[in-house]
């Protein structure tokens, strides 16, 4: 039950970082993290589209210095499976660390 809650917390505040980022082009109606298997999976509505674009996240890591590295990334659109794969898999992303903090002590 406490795993249950943890995810429902984390995924709530990934999803709330998440769409400050991007709100120019869309917001991530739905997030599910899974602290175990250490993937993410979210549905994503893009401003123009009709009809929304899942994306899954196979494995993420954060790393020592606050950096996220995901990997595995698959995707409804051939297209974002392009730009994912040249501009998100396997790269690292900063997390600030007012994030990081709260991150590490619910993962």
């Amino acid at each position: 039950m406490f795993k249950v809650m943890k995810e429902k917390a984390l995924s709530t505040a990934a999803k709330t970082i998440s769409n400050r980022y991007i709100h120019e082009y869309g917001k991530i109606n739905q997030i599910h993290v899974d602290t175990k298997k250490q993937s993410i999976s979210l549905e994503l509505q893009l401003h123009g589209e009709s009809d929304t674009i899942a994306i899954a996240v196979e494995h993420y890591e954060i790393s020592a210095d606050n950096n996220i590295i995901f990997s595995g990334l698959v995707s409804s659109r051939e297209w974002l499976d392009v730009i994912l794969a040249k501009y998100i898999e396997s790269r690292e992303f900063q997390i600030p660390s007012e994030y990081a903090t709260i991150l590490r002590s619910i993962t």
